[in-house]
C-alpha cells in the first residue's frame, strides 16, 4: 500500500477546525437505505449541501465529520482505501431506531467547492444541517461530532435549545495552535531528528507565521525543514485557512464548560492525533454528562489491537482506510446515550 505524505495527512488532520464517493459495502447493512436530500445554505454561495438521510422515524441525530476533505462517509482523498466510519455509525444508529443525517462539506461528496469561504462557513453549514434535521428528528436533537467536527459540535450547541445530547469523539481538548505544536514536533521534526530546542522553535514560531498571514511567506529562516514548507503550503493553500486562523487559540475544553447539554466524551489509547491529554480536558469540563476511554480504538474509531508501542506515524495513518471494524463500544456507547437524553429510555435491547 502507498504510505500517504505525512505533511499531507497533518494539514487534513488540522484544517477544518475551523466527487460524489462510490458506493462501497458498509457494516450495518441491515438499516434501510438512505435517502439522497439537499440542505440549503444560508449565504446562497453554493446550491445546496448534498447529505443523506436516514429516516428510522426515531429522535434526529446529526454527524459531523472531521478536518479536510472528508465527505459525509467519513472517506478523505488523502488517505487510501475507504475508511467510511461515518457511514457505518449511521447505519448503526438507524438500526437502533434513530432519524440520522449526514451531510458533504463544501468541496466534498456531491457538496459544490466554494473557494471564497468566509471563517465561520462550516459552523454555519453545521446549523443549516440542524435545522434541515429539525423537521425530520423530532423536537430534541443529538450530535455525534468526530475529531475537528466534536470541536464544531460543541459550537452549534451553544445557545440552540434542540440538542438534547453530544457525543464527543476523538476530540481535541486543546487549542489548534497546541494541537499544531505538539504534532509538527511529534511527527515531522522528532522523526527528522530536529532535536534542538531553538531549531524546533524556529519550525514552529514560522507555522505559526504563515497561518495568521493565511497565505506562505517568503524567505523562511535557516533550518526550516522542507517538510514544514509543504504542510504550510497546503495549510494556507485550503479555503478554511481563514477559520483555522480565527480558531487558532480556541479552547475546546473552555467552551464545552460553559454547555449544560448532556455530553458524553469517548476517547481511544491508540489515537496518535488526540491524545490523553485532550480526553482528560474534556472530561473535566463536560459536568452535565460522562466520559469513556477504549484503550484498543484509534483516531477513526476503529478497533486497533496493536500496543501502543508499535504504531507510528504514516503507518497508522495509511491503516485509516483498511476494512476494520468501528469500535462496538463506541456504537453501543452512543446508541445508549442518545437513547437515554433524547427519549429517556433504556436502549440495552436495542443498542447492537
Amino acid at each position: 500500500m502507498r504510505r500517504p505524505d505525512i505533511s499531507a495527512l497533518l494539514a487534513a488532520a488540522l484544517l477544518a477546525a475551523c466527487r460524489a464517493p462510490a458506493p462501497h459495502p458498509v457494516e450495518g447493512a441491515g438499516a434501510a437505505a438512505p435517502e439522497e436530500v439537499r440542505i440549503p445554505v444560508p449565504d446562497g454561495r453554493i446550491p445546496h449541501l448534498a447529505a443523506s438521510l436516514y429516516a428510522a422515524g426515531g429522535p434526529g441525530v446529526l454527524l459531523i465529520q472531521g478536518s479536510g476533505p472528508t465527505d459525509r462517509d467519513w472517506n478523505n482523498p488523502l488517505i487510501p482505501g475507504k475508511n467510511g466510519s461515518g457511514a457505518v455509525i449511521a447505519r448503526s444508529l438507524a438500526r437502533a431506531g434513530f432519524t440520522v443525517l449526514a451531510f458533504d462539506k463544501r468541496g466534498t461528496g456531491g457538496s459544490a467547492e466554494d473557494r471564497a469561504q468566509a471563517p465561520g462557513t462550516g459552523l454555519e453549514d453545521a446549523r443549516a444541517a440542524l435545522r434541515f434535521l429539525a423537521r425530520r428528528g423530532g423536537p430534541l436533537l443529538g450530535v455525534l461530532g468526530h475529531s475537528e467536527g466534536a470541536s464544531t459540535a460543541v459550537q452549534v450547541a451553544l445557545g440552540e435549545a434542540r440538542i438534547g445530547a453530544l457525543v464527543l469523539a476523538a476530540a481535541p481538548g486543546r487549542s489548534l495552535r497546541t494541537l499544531l505544536r505538539e504534532q509538527v514536533t511529534r511527527n515531522i521534526l522528532r522523526p527528522s531528528r530536529v532535536t534542538d530546542p531553538r531549531a524546533i522553535e524556529t519550525n514552529l514560531a514560522w507555522v505559526e507565521r504563515n497561518v495568521a498571514a493565511r497565505r506562505p511567506l517568503p524567505d523562511p529562516p535557516a533550518g526550516v525543514h522542507p517538510k514544514v514548507i509543504e504542510l504550510i503550503k497546503l495549510l494556507t493553500s485550503s479555503p478554511r485557512i481563514d477559520d483555522m486562523a480565527a480558531r487558532f487559540n480556541d479552547d475546546p475544553a473552555r467552551t464545552l464548560a460553559r454547555l449544560h447539554t448532556p455530553t458524553l466524551v469517548v476517547g481511544g489509547g491508540r489515537d496518535l492525533q488526540v491524545r490523553r491529554a485532550d480526553y482528560d480536558a474534556l472530561a473535566r469540563a463536560a459536568t452535565q454528562g460522562r466520559a469513556v476511554w477504549i484503550p484498543d480504538m484509534d483516531h477513526v474509531l476503529k478497533q486497533e489491537r496493536r500496543p501502543v508501542t508499535r504504531l507510528s506515524g504514516e503507518e497508522v495513518v495509511a491503516r485509516y482506510g483498511e476494512p476494520r471494524p468501528v469500535h462496538p463500544r463506541l456504537l453501543r456507547e452512543a446508541c445508549l446515550f442518545f437513547w437515554k437524553q433524547l427519549a429517556g429510555k433504556d436502549g440495552a435491547a436495542i443498542c447492537q
